[in-house]
């Protein structure tokens, strides 16, 4: 005798096809659909390619401020690297060809003469000065005279600056003309950039830094103390310019134009920059 066999099985068996069918009907569409873009060979379209900056961290803020409205008028993103103006010179002069710097004018100077800058891009662009930053939880210290800043820096238990800082010079000759240096020497907490010098005031791990007032005012977590005196000041200037192996350069000169175009002033002051006239 025959037997039947058991419901299940055929139930099963249905919907194993019914899912075949199901599969093939999908693949089928899909073959439809890429069928014109594979008989033309196109492909997806891809984004404009972004502008290479070499951007010294003294101008972090300000480029941070300006970028998104520039990247708008221009079309392109704006693909910054910040790191100190030292550091960026000799990377310009060595490295892969780039479209604007923007660094100390001293370091745009030499970029010039060495043949990396297009000498009639330069543009002379803000100015700062150095200042004394501090935790923002911290009570800010007094640095308004020569006695002020000698006693808080005596009394500090930690100080910490950029080793390949623009403002490097001045700060250990105000150690000198103080009378602190031997003092200092055992509590300074040189970082490479005025970014990491930073981040160890912020995390607590030192309590005072001194680097320029641009590099201090942006800092989530950081507050400006106060400016140093006069008599120990290095007022830093910045310039830009296009890169001279730039394959852009009429887009580096737009650039360039946009980040120092005079509706900038106010996103320059907030970081502590001064806007100076083009050179």
């Amino acid at each position: 005798m025959t037997q039947n066999r058991p419901r299940s099985f055929n139930r099963s068996t249905s919907t194993s096809r019914r899912s075949r069918r199901g599969l093939r009907a999908f693949l089928a569409g899909w073959m439809l659909l890429l069928a014109p873009l594979a008989g033309s060979g196109a492909t997806p379209a891809a984004g404009p390619v972004p502008l290479r900056l070499l951007v010294s961290n003294g101008v972090k803020g300000a480029l941070d401020a300006v970028r998104a409205g520039c990247e708008a008028q221009l079309g392109v993103p704006l693909a910054a690297e910040f790191g100190t103006s030292n550091a960026l010179r000799a990377q310009a002069e060595s490295g892969p060809p780039f479209d604007v710097a923007f660094m100390t004018e001293e370091a745009v100077a030499a970029l010039t003469g060495h043949g990396a800058v297009v000498p009639a891009s330069r543009r002379t662009v803000a100015r700062t000065r150095i200042g004394v930053g501090v935790r923002s939880s911290a009570s800010a210290p007094d640095v308004s005279t020569a006695a002020a800043v000698k006693a808080t820096l005596l009394a500090a238990p930690s100080v910490t600056y950029a080793s390949d800082g623009a403002s490097r010079p001045s700060i250990e000759r105000m150690f000198d003309r103080l009378g602190i240096a031997s003092q200092m020497a055992t509590k300074i907490h040189l970082e490479q950039g005025s970014t990491r010098a930073a981040a160890r005031v912020v995390d607590g791990r030192t309590a005072v830094l001194i680097t320029l007032v641009s590099e201090i005012v942006p800092v989530t977590g950081m507050r400006l103390a106060g400016i140093l005196p006069a008599e120990f000041q290095g007022q830093v200037t910045f310039a830009a310019g296009a890169g001279a192996r730039s394959s852009r350069p009429e887009l580096a000169a737009r650039a360039i134009a946009c980040v120092t175009s005079a509706s900038t002033e106010r996103a320059y002051a907030s970081v502590g920059l001064e806007r100076v006239s083009a050179k």
